[in-house]
């Protein structure tokens, strides 16, 4: 076996996954379920611990998980690495393109002198990361994230600096779906109720995208120790908050640029919203007509979406 997989689950050999590859860490995540137990005691502290870790000695990660260096190895080999050596390069790799700084992007950034060719590229470039977002979306997390949006009591949406406003639209999308939808914004202290209040009756959409923010990972652990159900939504790098999910989905970013495009992540919300209307059925229809209702009363001359 060769030190990269050649199977879809292999890592690419570049810090950005590429076309039909994961990243180690999706890999990880998604084969724990399939792991002998003492090997999934080692994926599971690669995910929630820091992500360090995977740079010590496969001795020094075994004596940290609390196992033997056989089982460390027996691990990267079930990944598809034939050797230790071959998963901490990739792991690297990983970790590297986690920390990419804006200044960092906007080195590989080419810059466009007509105005027409930028739009143009930056269209196309938004249309093929959809493409791609969609075409690696796993059946099962889709299924698993529009279950819960559908039918857990409270649904808590919460996101970082830049992905604050996927947050921001989900939940206007979903005030007109289903009831006990909540933004929880960005000062810590405004999340500390919410936070408190979680329960196993909840799920929390998280929205959390490269240069993860450590705020938005010590939420969503408090979520999780209250037994909360997480999405989280999150690019091809995956953010550590992946191994304390109960559905992730990937939504791709483009290339190295000044700014990141969040174009798959608005569609995969929108996609989301559509499928928890086809789930919810005849009554999503009947809070609509009573949004409307309520509207007309409280702002003058108000029109439903679509009115003249």
């Amino acid at each position: 076996m060769s030190a990269r997989a050649e199977d879809p689950g292999g890592p690419a050999p570049t810090g950005d996954p590429g076309d039909g590859a994961l990243p180690v860490s999706e890999m990880i995540r998604r084969r724990l379920p399939e792991l002998p137990r003492a090997e999934r005691q080692v994926g599971r502290a690669l995910l929630v611990r820091s992500p360090t870790i995977g740079l010590e000695s496969s001795l020094r990660l075994a004596e940290i998980v609390g196992t033997s260096g056989p089982t460390v190895i027996r691990f990267v080999n079930r990944l598809g690495f034939a050797t230790y050596a071959a998963f901490q390069s990739a792991w690297r790799e990983e970790l590297d393109a986690r920390l990419v700084s804006p200044v960092d992007s906007y080195e590989r950034y080419e810059p466009e002198s007509d105005a027409t060719r930028r739009v143009t590229r930056t269209v196309e470039t938004a249309l093929q990361t959809i493409r791609q977002t969609l075409e690696q979306l796993p059946p099962e997390e889709l299924e698993a994230a529009i279950e819960l949006l559908a039918t857990r009591r409270r649904v808590l949406v919460f996101g970082g600096w830049f992905s604050h406003v996927l947050a921001r639209h989900l939940v206007a999308l979903l005030h007109g779906v289903r009831p006990g939808v909540e933004l929880l914004e960005q000062p810590p202290g405004e999340r500390s109720a919410a936070l408190v209040d979680a329960s196993k009756h909840d799920v929390a959409v998280v929205f959390d995208f490269r240069r993860y923010e450590q705020d938005t990972l010590v939420a969503a652990r408090h979520l999780a120790d209250r037994r909360a159900r997480i999405v989280l939504v999150t690019d091809q790098w995956v953010s550590p908050i992946a191994g304390l999910a109960s559905s992730v989905l990937i939504a791709r970013t483009g290339p190295p640029g000044p700014l990141e495009s969040l174009a798959s992540a608005t569609v995969l919300v929108e996609a989301l919203v559509a499928a928890v209307v086809d789930r919810l059925g005849p009554e999503v229809r009947g809070r609509i007509e009573q949004l409307a209702e309520i509207s007309a009363t409280l702002i003058p001359n108000w029109q439903p979406p679509g009115g003249d």
